[in-house]
C-alpha cells in the first residue's frame, strides 16, 4: 500500500470488500517469510481448506520463534486429516 496512491479503503472499494478484509489479508504479510515459506510449499490449490487464513491470523501477533511451531502444528493437523480422509476413501 504504501508503493501505491492506493489506501486501503481505495483497494477495498475496488475489491468490492470491506476495509477489514483488506486489513486482515495484508496484515498476514507480516508472517515470518520462513513461516509463508512452509505454508506456500504446501501447494495451490490443496483439495480443501486445511490451513485457513482465519487459522493463520494469530500467528502474526506471535514472535517469530513462536510462529514456527504454531505453524509446524497446523501443518502436521492438516496433513493427518488428509491423509484420514484418503485412507476413509472419502474427497478431503
Amino acid at each position: 500500500m504504501q508503493e501505491s496512491s492506493l489506501t486501503q479503503a481505495d483497494l477495498a472499494r475496488k475489491l468490492r470488500v470491506s476495509r477489514a478484509r483488506v486489513t486482515q489479508v495484508l496484515h498476514l504479510l507480516d508472517l515470518d517469510p520462513k513461516v509463508a515459506a512452509t505454508i506456500i510449499a504446501l501447494g495451490d490449490p490443496l483439495p480443501r481448506r486445511v490451513i485457513t487464513e482465519r487459522a493463520l491470523r494469530p500467528l502474526v501477533d506471535l514472535p517469530v520463534d513462536q510462529q514456527k511451531p504454531k505453524v509446524a502444528q497446523l501443518v502436521r493437523r492438516a496433513k493427518e486429516q488428509l491423509r484420514s480422509a484418503a485412507q476413509k476413501g472419502r474427497k478431503p
